[in-house]
C-alpha cells in the first residue's frame, strides 16, 4: 500500500464516522496533503498547514466545498508540495516512541498534581 501513497498527489478522506483513522496517519507519513471532513477531531490530526478541512453542515455544502478544495489543490502544485512537507513532519507526532513520551509526560503531570 505504501507505493500507492507515494504515487498519489493528494489524499482525500471523506469518512463521517472515523475519529482518528490510521489511513490519515499513513497519508501524513507519505507526505501527502490531505482534504478531510472537519469534524470528530480530525483537525487536531491534520492542522491547516497539512491540508484542507471541509466543514460539515449540509450535504450540498459539503459536496460543493469538497469539490472546491479538490480543484484548489489540483491546480496548485506549490501548495501540494508545501502541505506535503508539513504532513511528513506532522506524522512524526504519531510515532510510537513519541506517543510513549507524551503518555509519560501526562502521567508525571497528573502525579505532580496530586496533594
Amino acid at each position: 500500500m505504501h507505493a500507492e501513497y507515494l504515487a498519489a498527489d493528494l489524499f482525500i478522506f471523506t469518512s463521517m464516522r472515523e475519529s482518528s483513522p490510521t489511513v490519515v496517519i499513513e497519508a501524513l507519513a507519505a507526505g501527502l496533503p490531505i482534504i478531510y471532513m472537519d469534524h470528530l477531531g480530525l483537525k487536531d490530526m491534520v492542522p491547516p498547514e497539512c491540508g484542507i478541512g471541509v466543514a460539515v453542515r449540509t450535504p450540498r455544502q459539503v459536496a460543493e466545498d469538497l469539490a472546491q478544495a479538490i480543484l484548489r489543490m489540483a491546480g496548485d502544485a506549490e501548495a501540494r508540495e508545501r502541505m506535503g512537507a508539513a504532513s511528513a513532519l506532522q506524522a512524526r507526532n504519531y510515532l510510537w516512541s513519541r506517543q510513549g513520551e507524551e503518555l509519560n509526560r501526562l502521567m508525571l503531570q497528573v502525579l505532580d498534581a496530586q496533594p
